[in-house]
Formats: structure tokens, C-alpha cells, sequence
């Protein structure tokens, strides 16, 4: 989901909302974990290089319903994926001098998960 919120600076800001799902008990746990790591993973080491290219919770609240309690995130809405991006440049190829770019990102943000915030991120990148 996408909502748009005001800033200070800005007319509006569009950020990511993600609600979790409850569907088996375990399932509650699981989401508490997430929002530990996600403010964790926020405050760990600014200085850090990798830091300014990992998503950051903004918020977080709770949502009732009649199967229970769901931990909602506010997160910076990311930008369009890699195999959408691609399009933008002739046959679809992201020209080597961008995607040198974007992969150094990519390593600097993994390198902070792993050594500053002792993160291993388990999701993937998808390019194609």
C-alpha cells in the first residue's frame, strides 16, 4: 500500500505501508521480530556508507480486527525494481557504468546489515 504524507518541506511524501498478516499465531511473533530489527536496523551506525541505501521504518502501529492484533510498518517507499528500470534504456540493458552504480549501492547496504547490524538479509535481488 501507498499513502501520501506531509512534509515539512515538501507538499507530500509517498510511503510503504506493510500490514502483517495473522494468519497462524507464530505468525504474531514474527512481526514484532521484524519491527526490532527494522528500528535496529534504522539507528545502528548512520556513518556508515551502506546505511543511506537500507529501507528505513519511519513508523509503526497496530491494527485491530477480528482475527487479532496486526503490526503495521511505515517504510520509505523504494523506487521502481531493477527489470522495470532496465526498460528505460535501449534493448532493455542498463548501461555497465549505471549498473556499476547501483551494484556498489546494493554491497554497501549489504555490508552494513551484515557488519554493523549483524543482519543477514534472506531476500533476494531480482534483476531480470
Amino acid at each position: 500500500m501507498l499513502f501520501v504524507c506531509s512534509w515539512r518541506w515538501s507538499q507530500e511524501k509517498y510511503v510503504a505501508v506493510k500490514v502483517n498478516a495473522l494468519s497462524q499465531p507464530s505468525r504474531r511473533v514474527s512481526a514484532e521480530n521484524e519491527l526490532e530489527i527494522m528500528t535496529y536496523v534504522s539507528l545502528v551506525n548512520p556513518q556508515h556508507k551502506g546505511w543511506h541505501f537500507v529501507r528505513k521504518l519511519s513508523d509503526s502501529f497496530t491494527l485491530e480486527s477480528a482475527s487479532g492484533t496486526h503490526t503495521c510498518l511505515v517504510l520509505e517507499a523504494l523506487r521502481e525494481p531493477l527489470w522495470l528500470y532496465s526498460k528505460r534504456y535501449v534493448g532493455g540493458v542498463i548501461p555497465p557504468e549505471i549498473l556499476k552504480i547501483l551494484v556498489q549501492m546494493m554491497l554497501h547496504a549489504l555490508d552494513y546489515l551484515h557488519s554493523e547490524c549483524r543482519v543477514i538479509h534472506t531476500g533476494w535481488f531480482e534483476i531480470s
